[in-house]
């Protein structure tokens, strides 16, 4: 996109990535659309659906905490890329809008994918089967206290085990 668009960053870094062999032709000369902002777009929209949509365990004022939280770092991460001149206002707006839209798009196109058992379906090839691809994030959703909790289990099991010996 940025080299599509050729929007040049701030004065202050506009020979940015001109060195190296790209010359001022290089993407990295560019600042239409900020790519960390982009990411984090990306991220803080597709984390908040997660945390609204798919985690049911979560309570309302969770759900809020969580996309407000989502939403600060997106915040500092766009306006630091204002602060330090790498980008312009406008480059940053224009890259979390993308990045928001492709956020929510892949959330909206993971779900269907996972609803219509097209992600079943690909699992059950041999080849994913052969090396142990799973969806645990639909099928069994564990938080990391969950999976602590178990690994404790299995490892007081064990524990257990060797005393008897």
């Amino acid at each position: 996109m940025k080299v599509l668009l050729k929007n040049p960053r701030p004065d202050f870094h506009r020979d940015f990535g001109g060195g190296g062999g790209g010359g001022n032709g290089s993407s990295l000369s560019y600042g239409m659309p900020s790519a960390h902002s982009q990411f984090i777009g990306f991220f803080a929209a597709y984390y908040t659906c997660v945390a609204v949509f798919k985690i049911g365990h979560l309570q309302k004022w969770q759900k809020a905490v969580w996309s407000v939280c989502l939403g600060c770092v997106g915040v500092c991460v766009a306006g630091s890329r204002v602060y330090l001149m790498y980008h312009t206002w406008q480059q940053v707006v224009v890259g979390v809008t993308v990045g928001v839209m492709f956020g929510m798009f892949y959330f909206i196109f993971s779900s269907l994918m996972r609803d219509v058992g097209i992600v079943d379906w690909v699992l059950d090839w041999p080849v994913i089967k052969y090396f142990h691809v799973k969806d645990s994030y639909h099928h069994c959703y564990q938080t990391f206290k969950d999976e602590y909790d178990t690994y404790l289990r299995q490892r007081n099991r064990v524990k257990e085990s060797r005393k008897n010996i």
